[in-house]
């Protein structure tokens, strides 16, 4: 007899600064940022990402999610200003 692993529904992320839970999965953030699931997985491995195994499955702080975001916001406005 083979188990059937039941895949649940990926939770939606409106906002991370607003988010009302502690953890997120690499499915909803993937979803959110609009990147591959492989790419954050890519990002834990080479520690851009902190996450943490919960069972079977591998989640992110939502403040360290939201930390990692405003990080690459404040960068890319950095990156594309205008000099004076």
């Amino acid at each position: 007899m083979t188990r059937r692993r039941i895949r649940r529904p990926v939770q939606r992320i409106d906002d991370l600064a607003t988010h009302h839970e502690a953890h997120v999965s690499l499915d909803a953030l993937a979803t959110h940022w609009g990147l591959a699931t492989q790419t954050l997985r890519k990002w834990v491995r080479q520690g851009r990402l902190p996450a943490y195994r919960i069972g079977r499955a591998l989640r992110v702080k939502v403040a360290d999610a939201h930390a990692l975001e405003v990080r690459a916001i404040v960068s890319h406005e950095t990156l594309h200003s205008a000099p004076e």
